[in-house]
């Protein structure tokens, strides 16, 4: 499971842009107040896969008491990054 979207030049740390890039939760901690959230973006899955270094790392915290749904807290987390807007328009893959 990982999100397909859009990584920018400025959130690159190699400095390229990749239009398809491979965006996985990498670390989730839930706290019992907050859910962190630690994901890592690659320029395919192939390269995720292979244990290459990612080319984008972000930390996403939102309350629990905000995500909800059913399944793994993988799959609600998930779900609740597609709800932000840099991730809106990221499909699954």
């Amino acid at each position: 499971m990982a999100l397909q979207n859009q990584i920018l030049e400025e959130e690159s740390v190699v400095g390229i842009a990749v239009s398809d890039g491979y965006i996985r939760i990498n670390t989730i901690h839930d706290d019992g107040q907050y859910v962190h959230i630690s994901l890592h973006g690659y320029a395919s899955a192939t390269a995720s896969q292979e244990q290459k270094n990612p080319l984008y790392f972000k930390e996403c915290i939102t309350q629990s008491s905000t995500l909800s749904g059913n399944g793994t807290l993988k799959a609600i987390c998930y779900n609740y990054l597609k709800t932000l807007e840099e991730f809106s328009t990221s499909s699954d893959v």
